[in-house]
């Protein structure tokens, strides 16, 4: 496989893994008028925000050590990363490439099949297509939006949003899509109702692959699948094309969970590891500790729900006013019994796996009762305040 090669710019480095922190200030990698300072370089990831111009050779031991760098100036204050060398090499290293299942799972979860159609006078039809296949999370998940890349052969571009905070991996070129992309979900497919989305824009990377959409009727056919897509179409595209009809979205009937690596992949996406600390009268020390695993999905999903409590037999499904459905577990002999284990065995691959760790040390707690003594119940406090939301402030 050949690739492009890519012009390394000027750049400046923000690395911060999220359960570690500098010893100082000033502990930071920057190239360009600066020299390069190297302490505890061991934890920390990369991402860059490119600007300017030049070119710059980044060292080998930089290199070996994170296994990921910056390329490409884009729009938008964002920064294409893995250059053309690393991408190569990304492919032809499987020792730890992602469970076909985990990623199944976790793009129905977090992946997005969406069309672009934007006015372009390129064009004789005076539209451009832009097909996308995208998966965008916080920054904090640089390793893992990189090891999703190259679990799909090095194809697209991450792109690092600074002002958002967040990574985005992209492929773009049709002929990346139908190489990497549409083999993938047609082996390994969605179970939730992304699925139809997929179905979708399969049919519009087949139009384009034929050309179709260069001609007037090409495009009026993806417009309409566009329109089914996600939330429809733009008021742009409606005021254009107010008499288009929108094409059927396919039923997607649940099939069942077919393999438990697909769990873990939505778990990374959408589960949560949460400690309850509630007023209780009958405990001595006046509070309950409970552990509580949830996982929650648009009532459109309902029945995945439902299938995940048929898997592991225990819990609830639940039904809010929101059209959100849950799976909770919250008896503490199902979560030690069933849940720790499971997710031992099918680890999870985002820094969600640090609130799990917190999960199993509260678990050890209570399974020990020194949740009822004073100092075990200000040790469960503690790790409760920098799970979830509260490990993102810290």
């Amino acid at each position: 496989m050949k690739f492009k090669s890519n012009k390394i710019t000027k750049f400046s480095f923000k690395e911060r893994l999220y359960h570690q922190k500098p010893n100082n200030e000033n502990n930071m990698f920057t190239f360009g008028d600066e020299d390069l300072e190297r302490k505890n370089m061991l934890g920390y990831y990369l991402a860059g925000l490119i600007e300017g111009d030049g070119s710059i050779i980044v060292p080998k031991t930089i290199r070996n050590k994170f296994k990921k760098t910056v390329s490409r100036i884009k729009k938008y204050s964002s920064a294409s990363l893995w250059p053309a060398d690393q991408r190569a090499r990304a492919a032809e290293n499987n020792l730890n490439k992602l469970n076909p299942h985990w990623v199944t799972g976790f793009t129905d979860a977090e992946g997005c099949f969406s069309i672009q159609i934007s006015k372009s006078e390129a064009y004789k039809t005076g539209w451009k297509v832009a097909l996308i296949f995208s998966i965008g999370l916080h920054s904090k998940e640089l390793n893992l939006i990189n090891k999703i890349q190259s679990f799909f052969n090095g194809a697209g571009k991450v792109y690092y949003q600074e002002n958002l905070k967040s990574v985005v991996f992209r492929i773009k070129s049709t002929k990346d899509l139908a190489q990497f992309v549409l083999p993938h979900f047609d082996k390994y497919p969605l179970l939730t109702q992304k699925k139809a989305d997929y179905l979708l824009f399969k049919q519009a990377i087949e139009l384009v692959q034929r050309g179709e959409h260069l001609t007037t009727e090409g495009l009026l056919e993806i417009i309409r699948i566009k329109a089914s897509l996600n939330l429809g179409l733009p008021n742009e595209l409606r005021e254009a094309f107010p008499n288009l009809i929108p094409k059927d979205r396919p039923v997607v009937e649940y099939t069942g969970i077919q393999n438990p690596h697909w769990i873990a992949g939505f778990a990374d996406g959408e589960s949560c590891f949460f400690v309850e600390r509630s007023k209780s009268k009958t405990h001595s020390l006046g509070y309950r500790i409970r552990l509580k695993f949830i996982i929650s999905q648009n009532v459109r999903d309902v029945m995945v729900i439902k299938g995940l409590k048929d898997y592991f037999n225990c819990g609830d499904v639940i039904l809010d006013s929101q059209n959100m459905s849950h799976y909770v577990i919250r008896k503490t002999s199902n979560t030690s019994d069933l849940i720790l284990p499971f997710f031992a065995k099918y680890p999870l691959q985002s820094t969600k796996s640090a609130d799990f760790a917190d999960f199993c040390e509260v678990a050890n707690i209570i399974k020990n009762k020194a949740h009822l003594t004073q100092e075990g119940l200000e040790r469960i406090n503690r790790i409760k305040s920098g799970m979830n939301r509260g490990r993102s402030s810290n």
